[in-house]
């Protein structure tokens, strides 16, 4: 079993879609056999313990530590501090890179670091192709 990063961008998401797809995502994981740490979760934590959004940043930078793989999932063109850091701190510590990225969307930076891209048109197609990830 893995221990996977789950990256994704929250600014200007809708938190109730979020919920959804990266719980399909999740599961899918899990039926893989593999564990999932994402940040999405963390917000009552985040809340109770009064985290600035530079604490969130560097939580997430020490979680991205301590997984084995780094799954950046991109379904939006738009840009995201967040990830480009976590992602950032993968390619440092010479993490897997998986990259989930809806299919059109460039993001050169994220694909130039991927060991593994999956790329999608719908959210049950890479669901599909999660649930065969080792």
């Amino acid at each position: 079993m893995s221990k996977i990063f789950l990256a994704y961008r929250f600014t200007g998401e809708d938190p109730k879609e979020l919920e959804i797809v990266l719980g399909n995502i999740r599961n899918s994981l899990h039926v893989a056999g593999q564990e999932v740490v994402c940040t999405f979760w963390l917000s009552d934590f985040f809340k109770r313990n009064n985290f600035s959004i530079d604490q969130k940043y560097e939580y997430g930078l020490q979680k991205v530590d301590e997984c084995d793989i780094f799954l950046a999932f991109v379904k939006s063109a738009d840009a995201s501090k967040g990830m480009q850091m976590e992602s950032q701190r993968a390619v440092e510590r010479n993490k897997q890179y998986v990259l989930a990225i809806k299919e059109g969307l460039k993001f050169p930076e994220f694909r130039s670091a991927a060991h593994k891209i999956i790329e999608y048109l719908q959210l049950t197609d890479l669901c599909v192709s999660l649930k065969e990830l080792k």
